[in-house]
């Protein structure tokens, strides 16, 4: 057979179109009833506001702290008692967060390394006990807004200075006086910047611990929060996400059997959280501080300056 003779011999093409296998979840959305988007009624959106924003800022540069919690619980009887005797007498008794406060300064000015924050290659520890308490400030519109409010040299200032510090911020922070508080104008001008320049502006706080009481919330390198005081009598404890080196969050105030001089007893306690910073702390000086707090606070000792 020559070359120009050769056949080939080829299977007619199937032009039929080939059904490809459609994955289950099509299968479903295929087979359940089309929806007429147009019928659905508008749903309701709520404007988000700059404070709000602000909120989220804080909240992030808390989440890279690494911190570690311990829970603690105070026998708080002796301040309790106390209160109770000026409520007797017509006084008006000091608030417990004025007492813990006072407690604070007093041991923080025997550990001031625990109130170090990072800077450059070191640690920077302020010489003053600088305190940022977070306080709930409600809005007009019904909602709240946790402030933070400055509290410098606290180791210098009696229970009654302090005691009175918090009642003017107390109403200064009312609906009707907010708009008038100087830290909720500094809160406002704050988040009037834009996102991106508001967290550059707090990252070199971050990194500059000298000018943090310049910027909101950057008062301190010690936080604490009495948000979680509305637990009262239920007791409990809380994790507050908190950005400074030494946290502290009071939790609930209530009556717990405890042993006293090999006796049960009756007393009301207090239940507190304390957050380190084990980037820049360790927990040894910690457990000390604690140790020494609740020596304090529950000798009752610091209640004679009232």
């Amino acid at each position: 057979m020559t070359p120009d003779s050769v056949s080939i011999n080829a299977t007619p093409t199937d032009t039929t179109p080939t059904k490809t296998p459609r994955r289950r979840s099509e299968r479903i959305v295929s087979q359940s009833p089309q929806m007429d988007m147009g019928a659905l009624p508008p749903m309701p959106v709520t404007p988000r506001s700059s404070l709000r924003s602000l909120l989220d800022d804080y909240l992030r540069w808390s989440a890279g702290k690494r911190n570690v919690s311990i829970q603690m619980t105070f026998d708080a009887s002796e301040f309790t008692r106390f209160a109770a005797r000026c409520k007797r007498e017509g006084k008006r008794p000091p608030s417990l967060v004025a007492y813990v406060l006072r407690c604070a300064g007093v041991v923080f000015d025997k550990h001031r390394e625990l109130m170090a924050a990072k800077y450059k290659k070191g640690l920077f520890v302020p010489e003053d006990v600088n305190i940022a308490l977070m306080v709930s400030a409600h809005l007009k519109d019904g909602g709240s807004f946790p402030l933070m409010v400055g509290l410098t040299g606290v180791q210098s200032k009696t229970l009654p200075q302090i005691s009175e510090e918090l009642a003017q911020t107390s109403r200064g922070i009312r609906r009707q006086a907010l708009a008038q508080s100087p830290k909720f104008r500094e809160a406002l001008k704050l988040a009037a910047i834009r996102p991106g320049v508001r967290r550059v502006l707090l990252a070199l706080c971050s990194l500059f611990p000298k000018y943090r009481a310049a910027v909101a919330f950057h008062a301190s390198h010690v936080g604490v929060s009495s948000l979680t005081q509305h637990l009262r009598s239920r007791g409990g404890w809380c994790a507050t996400l908190m950005p400074y080196t030494f946290n502290l969050i009071l939790g609930g105030l209530s009556k717990r059997a405890i042993v006293v001089n090999d006796e049960v007893v009756a007393r009301e306690c207090l239940d507190m959280t304390f957050m380190i910073d084990h980037e820049i702390l360790d927990g040894g000086p910690g457990l000390d501080f604690v140790d020494d707090f609740a020596k304090e606070f529950e000798s009752g000792r610091l209640l004679s300056e009232f």
